[in-house]
């Protein structure tokens, strides 16, 4: 029996990150991800809100906004009662889609600085809401924002890779930041 829920628990598990492996258009990979999320409502609440933000974030990832926020905001619901710290993770995924869908960067950047009210344990993480944040305050050409978040990630950067030559290095001791890095610069 152990075996079995073991088994059952891996599946559920590989279909909550199916979209990391298999393009979200087909139906096929949307199916398998609300199989997990169905699966994890009643058994494991962070699991649950963890196949709600992937959900959420695949639809937005496709252009199905609504669906996507949807599910976004359920995964923020349930965060909320049982792990309020990960909560930027849904917040995240609900300001990208609103700047995709609407070019709402005014109600975006209020997403974004709600997320960062929250201590986020992980450089990649916080480093990339800011990233995202300075964006949508350069779309709105908020200049002082601008360049206090310019600043304050310069800072973040160098005490994230401290150890790390940040030209030669960095894609071997920090690959996690590799991609905020080149945002930065962009």
């Amino acid at each position: 029996i152990r075996s079995c829920n073991q088994q059952q628990e891996l599946k559920y598990q590989l279909y909550k990150r199916y979209s990391m492996y298999i393009d979200f258009r087909l139906p096929e990979c949307q199916e398998k991800m609300q199989r997990a999320a169905n699966y994890y409502r009643t058994k494991q609440r962070k699991q649950y809100a963890e196949c709600m933000h992937n959900l959420g974030t695949g639809y937005v990832m496709i252009g199905h906004h609504d669906k996507g926020r949807k599910c976004l905001e359920e995964s923020k619901k349930t965060l909320e009662k049982i792990c309020d710290s990960e909560i930027y993770y849904p917040i995240n995924s609900m300001a990208i889609s609103l700047c995709h869908d609407s070019q709402a960067f005014g109600d975006a950047i209020k997403l974004w600085e709600q997320a960062l009210q929250h201590e986020i344990p992980v450089d990649f993480c916080r480093i990339a809401l800011k990233n995202n944040l300075m964006n949508a305050y350069i779309h709105q050409s908020q200049w002082e924002q601008v360049n206090q978040l310019c600043d304050e990630l310069g800072k973040e950067f160098k005490q994230a890779c401290s150890s790390v030559n940040l030209v030669k290095d960095v894609s071997n001791v920090r690959p996690d930041l590799q991609h905020p890095l080149r945002q930065f610069y962009y």
